[in-house]
């Protein structure tokens, strides 16, 4: 039963981060062309600036310093442009594969950019337990510790004896006309014992090397749970910090 929990769970956790990921692609991707429409925005104010500043070089009405500093902001501007379009292509390989698709073999959907940067004003956001008693692989852990401890239980089994009733029936004849006559039939029943007792040091070793199993599964356990509270309390803050610089980009 614990086995096919585990199972369902890992199924159904496969399932979650796969339309997790596809989400998280989708909305990166619109926001990314949402920061690459502005960048680009703001390059062609640059460049515009640096067009005014040597018209204005030309007159004699600006410094060759002023030149310098309008081309250093191109410049600045430009830099960041690259590494937007590189993430962006990211993302998009990223989405297709999710939805089973190559990037080379289809034409990937050029998505359109956001108005605005993504921002839910309110998410509910639960005590951290509810959230990792969510969380698959922390409910993949604590089953395999039922796992491991229900085969100790099994291996210990065999320390004591095992009964068995035993039943046969058969039908026989010397002629096959005679198979289904009365008389033809044969039956034989009886009780049986097993019992290993010559081996029960090699079963209490068993029991003790599936003790150690379940004992490597319970500090799995425990690991795989420190990680969770770290990746629920990082999501938590970079929700915070996300927040904060929407508030701002919206104040400005």
């Amino acid at each position: 039963q614990a086995s096919f929990e585990k199972t369902s769970i890992l199924f159904n956790g496969v399932v979650l981060a796969m339309l997790s990921e596809s989400a998280e692609a989708y909305i990166e991707i619109r926001n990314l062309a949402y920061w690459e429409k502005l960048q680009e925005e703001i390059v062609a104010l640059y460049q515009k600036s640096l067009d005014l500043v040597q018209s204005k070089l030309a007159a004699g009405l600006a410094t060759d310093f002023e030149i310098a500093q309008a081309k250093a902001q191109l410049s600045q501007a430009l830099i960041g442009l690259p590494d937007i379009q590189k993430n962006l292509v990211i993302q998009n390989n990223r989405l297709q594969v999710l939805m089973g698709k190559s990037p080379l073999a289809e034409k990937t959907e050029i998505l359109d950019p956001m108005s605005k940067p993504l921002y839910l004003e309110a998410i509910g956001l639960e005590a951290p337990a509810i959230i990792l008693r969510r969380r698959p692989d922390v409910l993949a852990a604590e089953r395999q510790i039922a796992i491991e401890s229900a085969k100790i239980g099994v291996v210990k089994s065999d320390l004591y004896p095992k009964f068995f009733f035993n039943g046969t029936f058969q039908l026989s004849a010397s002629e096959i006309a005679n198979v289904f006559k009365s008389g033809s039939e044969t039956f034989s029943f009886g009780p049986s014992i097993q019992w290993n007792i010559f081996s029960a040091g090699k079963i209490k070793n068993k029991a003790k090397a599936q003790s150690e199993k379940m004992n490597e599964a319970e500090l799995n356990f425990y690991k795989t749970v420190f990680v969770a509270i770290s990746e629920v309390e990082n999501a938590i803050a970079s929700y915070h910090a996300e927040k904060k610089t929407y508030e701002r980009i919206e104040a400005s």
